[in-house]
């Protein structure tokens, strides 16, 4: 299963309505939300996996922070999220501020709730990157990144020329309309 089957699922119901409850949005706030940072997440990690350094740092993260429970305890694993979180913000650099922002535009939530959003979502992402290696992919993690994201580009065409975007892969200076025109196209494709 691929993360966008995983958060379309009754489990993505599930971690929209913690989200929204822990931080105090709706429904609609938090599904927004979370449509437009799963693309930041997973074009951060992705990008940072396209260099031998950084897909050779992801893998030992998830060896070393994964946990072996999976998705039993979501509530959790969401709440537990700190080495993912600092991990995440290593990768994202200088643009996890721009990119919380655009979460938090499209949401309609201030940066800040966004930044949250964010680090509630990390350990979900990494715990299931983390089972997609331990089951033994013959690529390692950049192979996994690409296989998830191919599999997203079969079922919404635009998603992967979004992701190819995102972080301002376009050189205009800001990762800003890139960010927003993803999470705008992915909210069909997620949830």
């Amino acid at each position: 299963m691929d993360i966008s089957q995983l958060l379309g699922s009754e489990m993505g119901t599930n971690i929209t309505g913690m989200i929204a409850g822990k931080l105090g949005l709706d429904e609609g706030q938090a599904s927004s939300a979370v449509s437009m940072a799963l693309p930041a997440i997973m074009g951060s990690l992705s990008q940072h996996a396209s260099t031998a350094e950084g897909a050779q740092a992801l893998t030992d993260h998830l060896s070393s922070n994964v946990s072996n429970g999976g998705f039993d305890n979501l509530e959790s694993l969401m709440g537990g999220g700190d080495s993912h979180s600092g991990f995440l913000s290593q990768v994202m650099g200088g643009k996890a501020d721009m990119l919380q922002q655009a979460v938090g535009q499209h949401a309609g939530i201030d940066s800040g709730t966004a930044g949250q959003v964010m680090q509630m979502l990390a350990p979900v992402v990494m715990q299931h990157l983390g089972q997609q290696q331990s089951s033994g992919a013959a690529d390692g993690i950049g192979g996994i990144l690409s296989g998830i994201m191919s599999q997203g580009a079969s079922a919404s065409p635009d998603k992967m020329s979004m992701i190819s975007q995102l972080l301002d892969r376009n050189h205009d200076g800001s990762a800003m309309d890139d960010v927003l025109g993803m999470g705008k196209s992915l909210l069909g494709g997620l949830m």
